[in-house]
């Protein structure tokens, strides 16, 4: 005697189904049957007789000459998940797949467990229920489960559904760093910075669970600062960049810095001209007056010059976007060096006659590119006599090869340097500039300023307008 499945239309073949037991006491059964008319329940107006709805349960009768179960035949939940329909040479051979599918999400198999290089793990897990269950509330980067004793995070999660049942697979990833390297040796020679690459979590955050390491085996500083990380959202799981100055000094601090780096370099320095003042009495000397004529000038000792002179470069990092005033005298320097004056000499010379008749003259004379060397000269010269014949030799005044005249009385004079010029930069340091640029933004979203200071060495001497390094 023949059995049906669900229709006096399906014939079984065989005694069953195929059972299969799956994971969470789930089953999956396959029927075999033939159509009871097979050259024409394939038919569109008779394909009812054949196929049924997925989603519908194994005890359930078909709407065309329906049956029930038997006594213990059907499986709890057991939802129709496939049907199709091949003919053979003689029949229509019908294939029914049934999968236990509740309202609650359970693994529809074994974890897939795969440990990467880097000994990291990634877990893919698939669970199933059936269609119109509401999705398990979850959130990627924080829902986490434990796996062979391994915490691994929720990274991403895809949902395949049809009308008989929800397929879930989420990949969970465990926190961790892929890679650690130092990055920009050159900029940072002095503090050191690393580059890590990790897995779900930035290096900050690992770090704050448990401190990270350097490529070296070693802690990093607890002042280290993180940067603002780089995401890469196209990677599964998400691949975080994140770049760590490795620095004891606390940056946070008003006014604080750390030296980053340094290095040598040459630049142009200048050289300043120099201009010398000087005097020279000349004429008859009396015992009382003494010398009644003078010549006073100014003579080019050296022309200003442009030169490369040996450098030390440093650069810093800091909060602050301000330059110090201390800045200009990093590392010893005397100061800024960056002339804006220059010599000036200001001459006052008053021509007395008969009668107190006075004729004033006043001269300026700025030395651009020179400082000075000397003292400023003043004084008086008058006329004296001379001799048994009472003879009188009048004062007489140059200054800078000019002749103030022989009909003079007397005269007062101020040759005044009212401007030096820069001072003499040999055999000090010097700053040559500061500049600051913005350099970064850490992972708080402050930002970081690069100072860079720029300071010479000992200027040396010059020897025909070549620098004379030892």
């Amino acid at each position: 005697m023949p059995t049906y499945h669900r229709s006096q239309r399906l014939r079984l073949v065989g005694t069953g189904p195929k059972v299969e037991q799956l994971q969470e006491g789930r089953f999956r059964l396959t029927f075999t049957c033939t159509a009871t008319n097979p050259k024409e329940a394939w038919m569109n107006g008779n394909k009812d007789q054949i196929m049924t709805a997925y989603g519908t349960l194994q005890s359930a009768q078909k709407n065309i000459a329906g049956i029930d179960p038997r006594t213990d035949e059907a499986y709890s939940d057991m939802v129709l998940f496939k049907t199709e329909a091949n003919p053979s040479e003689r029949d229509l051979i019908i294939t029914l797949v049934y999968e236990t599918a509740t309202d609650t999400f359970v693994k529809a198999k074994d974890d897939r467990v795969l440990v990467g290089s880097n000994q990291l793990q990634t877990v893919e897990r698939v669970t199933v229920a059936k269609t119109g269950t509401a999705l398990p509330s979850v959130t990627i980067g924080t829902t986490s489960i434990v796996v062979n004793s391994v915490t691994c995070v929720l990274t991403s999660r895809k949902v395949e559904e049809n009308d008989a049942y929800i397929l879930l697979i989420e990949t969970y990833s465990q926190t961790g760093i892929i890679s650690v390297s130092p990055v920009m040796n050159r900029v940072y020679n002095s503090v050191p910075m690393y580059q890590y690459r990790t897995l779900v979590a930035s290096a900050e955050v690992i770090d704050t669970a448990s401190a990270i390491q350097d490529p070296n085996g070693n802690n990093i500083q607890a002042n280290a600062v993180f940067f603002e990380p780089s995401i890469n959202h196209s990677s599964s799981p998400t691949v975080i960049t994140q770049n760590v100055l490795n620095t004891s000094t606390d940056l946070s601090v008003a006014d604080s810095s750390v030296l980053i780096s340094s290095h040598d370099d040459l630049y142009n320095f200048l050289y300043p001209g120099v201009v010398r003042l000087d005097s020279r009495f000349f004429g008859r000397h009396d015992d009382n007056e003494g010398f009644n004529r003078i010549d006073i000038k100014t003579t080019k000792e050296s022309y200003p010059t442009t030169t490369k002179v040996r450098c030390n470069v440093y650069n810093f990092i800091q909060r602050s976007n301000d330059i110090a005033d201390t800045d200009f005298t990093y590392d010893g320097a005397s100061g800024l060096w960056s002339p804006n004056s220059w010599a000036t000499v200001d001459a006052n010379i008053i021509k007395s006659y008969e009668s107190y008749i006075q004729e004033p003259n006043f001269t300026s004379n700025v030395y651009t590119g020179y400082r000075i060397n000397g003292s400023s000269i003043r004084g008086t010269l008058a006329r004296f006599s001379y001799g048994f014949s009472g003879d009188y030799q009048n004062p007489i005044l140059f200054y800078n090869g000019v002749n103030y005249g022989y009909d003079s009385y007397g005269y007062s004079y101020e040759i005044k340097i009212t401007q030096p010029g820069p001072p003499d930069p040999i055999g000090r340091k010097w700053c040559l500039g500061v500049d600051i640029q913005p350099a970064f933004r850490d992972s708080n979203g402050n930002t970081y300023y690069n100072k860079q200071i720029i300071v010479t060495e000992r200027i040396p001497t010059l020897k025909r307008g070549q620098v004379t390094y030892s």
